[in-house]
């Protein structure tokens, strides 16, 4: 048996293919972290196969991937953006015992993309016009709130592209 560590990139990719077995072992987590944890295996209640085939080549000391049989969720969408949330996020790191002082880092999303954005709290955002070539940023306690105010966007109206990252709250940084 061996153990293997993930680069972020990889594991971030992982859970992207694997999002149902993903999804089940925070739900395992979150279960394990409750007082009145009532012992059921995962497993059972929640059955499902995927399967993740990894080979080696000692020579070029590299390992290959090949996801042989994925759960394709019910709600693809709402899977697909809870994975790429910064909430999610937040509760994977939150059960794994590292918050503290850590910044949540966010993806490129299209402009479309804000109506469904789950509300940011605490952020530091990026905005880009790739038509006139602008970028912006800006720091905000709610980034909803903030790019819904004109004003604010007055010297970027057509920016396309935006994402941002989530500080870190006060309880997290006091801790040290």
């Amino acid at each position: 048996m061996y153990r293997l560590f993930f680069t972020k990139p990889l594991s971030n990719a992982l859970k992207e293919v694997f999002i149902m077995s993903y999804m089940r072992s925070i739900e395992q987590d979150l279960r394990k972290a409750k007082v009145q944890y009532d012992g059921v295996d995962i497993e059972e209640e929640i059955p499902f196969w995927e399967f993740l085939d990894i080979e080696s080549n000692n020579e070029q000391r590299e390992f290959k991937f090949k996801a042989y049989y994925t759960q394709k969720p019910i709600y693809t969408e709402l899977f697909q953006e809870l994975i790429n949330s910064h909430t999610l996020k937040r509760i994977d790191e939150k059960i794994n015992d590292k918050e503290a002082f850590h910044f949540t880092k966010g993806t490129w999303r299209k402009r479309e993309a804000f109506a469904s954005q789950v509300e940011a709290i605490n952020v530091i955002y990026n905005l880009i016009d790739t038509k006139n070539r602008k970028i912006y940023v800006g720091e905000a306690e709610s980034l909803i709130k903030r790019l819904k105010q004109e004003q604010e966007r007055e010297n970027i109206r057509d920016w396309d592209f935006y994402r941002f990252d989530t500080l870190p709250t006060a309880s997290a940084s006091n801790k040290e």
